[in-house]
């Protein structure tokens, strides 16, 4: 559904953080700085959208950080945001920003798209001059003439939308015409239509123009779930559990990495064995083939074989598991892969070699780290909280 990548975030009253905006770039991002420098807090917000965008529109699964997110807000504080500026091609770019009430689990989702912020919340979208909006960026660049000059109000309501939040509308939709994509061809003109004709506007081509917006921003809807969905965020993994045996078949990494075999197994099945093979091969791991076995119950487990022999999985190097979970994520993602702690357990020229594999696969790559020769080496923006 088009090239994507995190062009801006900015995040208030979030962990540590007061307030903070960083900026990345295509490729290689990385984040520098010792302990307690708030690196791991800039993935975790990131971490906290994909989450929502996966948990929050579907009733069967739940996750303690969507239920009860109070965890995440800065000490003396009841509410925090989460904004990402994102780039989506054949859109251009948008700010998707999520403001939690940690005290009434409130939350509430806008989309700032040139002149205008659309608020959705509880079933009623909202339609805003981004100029009197208060969820509008200081960085956010409005064009001089808008369309909201030619309408003689400054925001729209609509009331009695069926979906609790965005999330749920792209969940519910995906289901109904059999995948994201075809949803995201066919949802925004019917809904802008559906919309458009429930509003009083004056002037047939005002009318036009404010339903082209609302397609626009159904679009970017779905665009933008696509993308949070499809990228991997590797934070906080066990990487022992990552041989399985495993019955966690979510598509979303789990803390644990209890569900890698499914992922692996997924990324074989989608074409990706050969690519991660030869990557491996590159790092150094020659002979070695991956693939993915399950037990009568339906449990998946990593399965390793040395030139034809099979080995003991439980007897593999850490250094390999860990190498083995970013060389399939790169290939798994949607060119947009986020590590935390990215060069634990390996040595420095293994971390160098692993990363130039991992620039080569992804259209963006966001890691943090400690290590100053990572920073030092590495080529592609390199954000310094030291």
């Amino acid at each position: 559904m088009g090239v994507g990548m995190i062009k801006e975030l900015i995040i208030e009253n979030f962990r540590g953080f007061k307030e903070y905006m960083i900026e990345f770039d295509k490729g290689l991002n990385v984040i520098h700085g010792g302990n307690c420098k708030g690196k791991s807090s800039i993935i975790d917000s990131i971490l906290f959208l994909q989450m929502y965008s996966y948990y929050a529109g579907n009733p069967h699964e739940h996750h303690p950080v969507i239920t009860d997110p109070s965890v995440l807000v800065r000490a003396g504080e009841k509410e925090f945001c989460v904004a990402l500026k994102l780039y989506h091609e054949g859109v251009g770019d948008v700010y998707y920003r999520i403001d939690v009430d940690t005290e009434g689990i409130m939350y509430t989702e806008s989309f700032i798209i040139d002149d205008t912020v659309y608020t959705y919340s509880g079933g009623v979208l909202r339609i805003k001059d981004a100029r009197r909006s208060r969820y509008t960026p200081k960085t956010h660049e409005i064009p001089g003439e808008t369309l909201w000059d030619r309408i003689n109000k400054w925001k729209i309501k609509v009331a009695g939308l069926p979906w609790r939040n965005t999330s749920h509308l792209v969940s519910v939709e995906t289901s109904h015409w059999g995948g994201i994509v075809e949803a995201a061809e066919n949802v925004p003109e019917i809904l802008s239509r559906i919309i458009s004709a429930r509003l009083i506007i004056s002037g047939r081509e005002v009318a036009e123009n404010l339903r082209l917006r609302l397609r626009r921003f159904f679009k970017t809807v779905f665009l933008t779930h696509y993308f949070l969905r499809r990228m991997v965020v590797l934070k906080n993994i066990d990487y022992k559990n990552a041989i399985g045996p495993s019955k966690h078949l979510t598509l979303i990494m789990d803390p644990y990495a209890s569900n890698f075999p499914w992922i692996l197994l997924n990324a074989i099945r989608m074409g990706h064995g050969p690519s991660i093979r030869k990557d491996m091969e590159e790092l150094g791991y020659k002979g070695r083939e991956f693939s993915v076995a399950s037990t009568i119950d339906n449990r998946y487990y990593l399965l390793m074989t040395v030139n034809g022999r099979a080995v003991y999985t439980t007897r593999l190097p850490l250094s390999l598991v860990k190498t083995l979970v970013y060389v399939t994520a790169a290939r798994f993602s949607n060119g947009h892969l986020l590590i935390d702690d990215f060069d634990d357990h390996l040595d420095e020229d293994s971390s160098i070699k692993l990363l130039n594999v991992l620039k080569q696969n992804t259209n963006q790559l966001i890691v943090a780290t400690r290590r100053k020769y990572i920073a030092e080496r590495a080529v592609g923006r390199i954000i310094d909280l030291s």
